[in-house]
């Protein structure tokens, strides 16, 4: 499935020049609540679990085709199926798609226009990876605020 996903994040010649020329790969982790809430406050200031955290790799290893880490809160990730009414596969999807656009420098986050703008970005990127997949985060939240 992430394979499927960073080939077609490839294939779309703006998300291309965003990553490193070589073959593209990251990790997953796939963690409980207790540890998503630890990272996402150590790391974002924020109490209580999120769906997904996205590490960027450093520039010496991105060149190499590492982009990064990406974090999955299988609890919540379980909840937003149930609440959206698709399979947990699927959210897994769209939470690999997501954490993917992060690891690639998209943004979503922020206030004003710019902000609001790189969100639009984001949210066409991820329409565009999601295709016949239900909408990606940033579309179900409704804006350009993140919904975790």
């Amino acid at each position: 499935m992430l394979a499927a996903n960073l080939k077609k994040a490839r294939s779309l010649p703006k998300l291309r020049k965003l990553g490193p020329k070589h073959e593209w790969v990251t990790g997953v982790h796939l963690v409980g609540t207790a540890e998503m809430a630890r990272l996402n406050e150590f790391y974002r200031g924020k109490k209580g679990p999120t769906d997904v955290l996205s590490f960027e790799a450093p520039e010496v290893f991105r060149e190499q085709g590492l982009l990064g880490e990406l974090v999955i809160c299988l609890p919540v990730m379980k909840k937003q199926a149930r609440e959206i009414g698709h399979p947990a596969k699927e959210e897994l999807r769209v939470l690999l798609v997501h954490g993917l656009l992060h690891l690639l420098g998209q943004d979503h986050e922020g206030k004003g226009p710019k902000a609001h703008a790189r969100g639009h970005e984001m949210a066409a990127f991820e329409a565009k990876l999601l295709s016949k997949a239900k909408p990606g985060l940033i579309n179900r939240a409704g804006s350009s605020k993140p919904k975790a």
